[in-house]
């Protein structure tokens, strides 16, 4: 299974994606969270980040806790957010960066989408 990570910031949409694609099942996980109002609008102030497997409603603070290991990321989810993964409270993705994105810039968009 082939893991590709990518960040996109959709201005007309305002809103900003991580997306975990699995390019062999196309099955996703998705982190989202919609771009601040004003400029002036600080991260903390935004709004609140969801998780979503690209069909169904997304969950609001579905991620428990997240961290990151070279290219592998493991996520534990809050329990309403593990009910779309089958009732997994964990998840692990080895993954490699496209669009010209790096693992580390992956890594600093979900570190800033999910700040509390």
């Amino acid at each position: 299974m082939a893991i590709v990570v990518s960040y996109d910031r959709y201005e007309d949409l305002a809103c900003e994606v991580v997306v975990f694609l699995d390019d062999e099942t196309g099955d996703c996980f998705q982190v989202q969270r919609d771009l601040p109002r004003t400029p002036s609008t600080t991260a903390t102030e935004s709004a609140i980040f969801q998780i979503s497997t690209g069909a169904g409603p997304a969950v609001e603070q579905g991620i428990v806790a997240w961290q990151r290991e070279g290219n592998e990321f493991r996520f534990a989810l809050s329990p309403l957010a593990s009910r779309m993964f089958g009732g997994n409270a964990q998840l692990r993705f080895e993954a490699r960066a496209a669009h010209g994105d790096t693992i580390d810039d992956i890594a600093a968009a979900l570190e800033r989408m999910t700040r509390r």
